[in-house]
């Protein structure tokens, strides 16, 4: 079957990966429904159409939905040049840079060499301009942190790259402007995560940018039990910023802001979601880590009165690894709890030895 286009407007009909257009009177052939190649060629050839290269945008992100390996094809032909080219060429055409945003999110998810053409044809810098240019738009802000975070997903270069561009303070700016949008904030947290893993510059900026803030208030704003991701991704984006940098005023920050709050809250709400406490602990052990100050908040907090649930994620298996890793999230809690009890030890000590000068 063909996928033709009857004009401008688009009607999508998810039928086989086809999008069928109608509105105008020309007829254009964009190419055969499932092979992703001639979608490529399609699109290359009515270059100058820009609802028809949105909907061939679309259509190829269909394609990867329904066969990953749809990527390599895609990648073989010169279908990410032809996204990005589109994406420059139609800066302010509001449905291509939300579809071509959306295919984008497709080819780089989990796959390498995607992503390097993706970056080398300039894909980062239309993403970020994007954002930029419809930074009123909600579900472009959303198509665009989708892509920043696979893009940024074990990609150091492309870390660093985003950050320069500018993308950190366009992912933070779009969690101030839709606050009640649950998807935004989850990929947006997402985002944060990757950018912020193993990357101390990054982890500066986002800071400086107001990113804690941000954080925290997403962890507010959101607490559903169905809320449950979002919450994890928080408790990550706050445990990557400090990890193995150990700033004090980034960890003095967290806690003043009511960080330390929000994460006993998330571990209270899902008492049974391991990964969720596994990774709050280690945001907590990391706060906690040399810093009297920081401890004596933690406590509290309400540190002390977490209770663990003794049984692995319902949903999972319980492997001898994952009884293992139990055993170290629990022992993890405990050495936070040790820290906080003999740092609350003392200042009962100091106050009783005041009391008797």
């Amino acid at each position: 079957m063909n996928l033709t286009l009857l004009g401008a407007i688009v009607h999508p009909i998810c039928k086989s990966g086809v999008l069928v257009m109608s509105g105008h009177q020309e007829l254009f052939t964009l190419g055969e429904s499932d092979d992703a190649a001639s979608i490529v060629r399609g699109m290359l050839q009515y270059k100058l159409h820009s609802k028809l290269l949105a909907a061939g945008c679309k259509t190829l992100s269909l394609l990867i939905c329904k066969n990953i390996q749809n990527q390599a094809e895609i990648l073989k032909s010169g279908g990410i040049e032809c996204v990005v080219r589109a994406m420059e060429d139609y800066g302010k055409d509001r449905q291509l840079q939300l579809h071509a945003c959306g295919t984008l999110v497709d080819l780089a998810c989990n796959n390498k060499d995607t992503k390097e053409r993706i970056t080398a044809a300039g894909g980062l810098d239309r993403i970020i301009a994007a954002m930029t240019t419809f930074a009123g738009d909600s579900e472009v802000q959303l198509q665009a942190c989708r892509a920043l975070c696979n893009m940024a997903h074990n990609a150091d270069a492309n870390r660093f790259k985003i950050a320069a561009l500018g993308g950190i303070d366009r992912i933070i700016e779009a969690m101030r402007n839709y606050k009640a949008h649950q998807q935004l904030q989850l990929f947006a947290l997402k985002s944060l995560v990757n950018l912020a893993d193993s990357c101390a510059d990054n982890k500066v900026k986002i800071a400086g940018a107001g990113g804690i803030e941000c954080i925290i208030e997403a962890m507010e704003n959101h607490t559903e039990v169905t809320d449950v991701d979002l919450q994890l991704q928080a408790c990550g984006a706050l445990r990557n910023l400090i990890c193995k940098t150990q700033k004090r005023d980034t960890r003095d920050e967290i806690v003043t802001k009511g960080g330390a709050e929000q994460i006993v809250r998330a571990m209270t709400r899902h008492k049974c979601h391991k990964q969720l406490q596994s990774t709050a602990i280690g945001t907590l052990s990391n706060l906690a880590h040399k810093h009297e100050a920081c401890q004596g908040k933690l406590v509290n907090a309400g540190t002390l009165d977490l209770k663990f649930c003794p049984q692995p994620h319902p949903h999972l298996s319980a492997s001898k690894r994952q009884r293992a890793d139990l055993s170290h999230v629990c022992s993890d809690l405990s050495d936070v709890r040790g820290v906080c009890r003999r740092d609350q030890a003392r200042h009962r000590r100091h106050g009783a030895l005041r009391g008797r000068r």
